[in-house]
């Protein structure tokens, strides 16, 4: 199997641990050989040793897909690895996104989130997790973990950038493809108020790419959504899954209100 060189592209604004944790991690990664450098786009000040890894330094915390724009020009490889910088990813971890991409027809990759202990309502997160899992599985959706072909140009003002990158690379015939083996562990919000306010972010964000483009991803369908939750319904869980359900349904009731009273994609968040 012949591996193509890569880069990896890190946004961050916060939990400075966390990202130089992740930086670590790459570095030391059997594959980093083929890794030309880490670009990593942030508001704070932070400092790196390895010249592997370029620090962009933004005047303002400005939004996710300004950082994602502004990293992409700095990076010349085929392949561009994204990873959200709270990201806790299982060691060695890169083979399983890489290893797609020697099939040409292949656009992107999306790895498995996990969610992290880190919270109260930790449960629910790894609900919403393993939904996720059930929904890629059928079909493959952008996530914290992607890897794609470095071919977009002028990464647009969208809040859902990774619904962007399904609906590019669908548009221009590549297919997807979903490798669980590729997983790290994610944050979990620390309150339901939290958890609310994400779910109504993301759906928000949705809105915008079906405005703009015309474009819906697999769970933007209530019959998908439906079949999802049916997978991984059982006795021991259906508490859980109501409640996440009930929730789900006032998040995204309450973002299609605001965003058709606001037109505000929320940008920065």
């Amino acid at each position: 199997m012949t591996l193509q060189h890569f880069s990896v592209l890190i946004p961050h604004h916060r939990d400075d641990k966390k990202i130089y944790k992740l930086v670590e991690t790459i570095l030391t990664d059997p594959l980093s050989k083929f890794l030309d450098r880490i670009v990593v786009v942030s508001p704070r000040n932070l400092k790196f040793s390895d010249k592997k890894v370029k620090f962009i330094k933004e005047p303002k915390r400005a939004g996710k897909h300004k950082a994602i724009r502004e990293g992409l020009k700095h990076i010349k490889t085929p392949i561009v690895i994204m990873l959200t910088a709270d990201l806790r990813i299982r060691r060695g971890f890169i083979k399983y996104l890489l290893r797609h991409f020697v099939f040409q027809d292949v656009g992107v990759v999306i790895g498995r989130p996990l969610a992290d202990k880190n919270s109260k309502i930790y449960a629910l997160s790894k609900l919403i997790w393993d939904l996720h899992h059930e929904a890629c599985k059928i079909e493959p959706k952008g996530t914290e973990i992607i890897a794609f072909r470095n071919i977009i140009k002028d990464f647009p003002e969208v809040n859902a950038d990774e619904v962007y990158i399904e609906y590019f690379f669908t548009k221009e015939g590549y297919r997807m493809v979903y490798e669980p083996e590729a997983y790290g562990y994610t944050d979990s919000p620390n309150s339901l108020i939290g958890f609310f306010r994400q779910r109504k972010r993301i759906f928000i964000g949705h809105l915008q790419i079906k405005k703009l483009y015309n474009y819906e991803t697999f769970t933007m369908n209530i019959k998908n959504v439906t079949k999802v939750y049916t997978k991984r319904l059982s006795f021991r869980n259906w508490i859980q899954l109501t409640l996440l359900a009930l929730i789900e349904i006032l998040a995204r009731s309450m973002g299609y209100i605001q965003y058709k009273i606001t037109k505000n994609p929320m940008l920065i968040w």
